[in-house]
Parts: C-alpha cells; sequence; structure tokens
C-alpha cells in the first residue's frame, strides 16, 4: 500500500473515531432524550468506536 494512502487511511478513521467519541458523550449528556433513544445511540456510537479501532489494528498489521 502506498504511503500516501495509508495516510489517508489514517486520517479518515481518526476522523470517524472522534466523531464517535464526541457523539457518544453527547448522547451521555443530553438530558432529554428518553430512555430507547439513549440505549440504542449508545450502542451505536460503541460499534461505531470498535470499528474505528478494529480499522487501526487492520491498518498497523497490514504494514
Amino acid at each position: 500500500m502506498s504511503h500516501a494512502l495509508e495516510i489517508f487511511y489514517f486520517s479518515i478513521i481518526s476522523a470517524a473515531l472522534l466523531l464517535s467519541v464526541m457523539a457518544l458523550w453527547f448522547t451521555f449528556v443530553m438530558p432529554g432524550i428518553d430512555r430507547w433513544s439513549k440505549h440504542f445511540f449508545l450502542c451505536f456510537f460503541i460499534v461505531l468506536i470498535l470499528l474505528c479501532f478494529s480499522g487501526f489494528i487492520e491498518l498497523i498489521l497490514a504494514h
């Protein structure tokens, strides 16, 4: 894999991780959300964070 492509993938995964963590924090602190929606968004963003970590691991091991 080319060096520029690796940097691009790391940048995209880093941005997705940052957005997922910020959205997870926002889900925790938002007071007016009902219980079902809160549970859904917590699970959704945790899965996205795990997906980002698996992407990082794949890029590190493939190198």
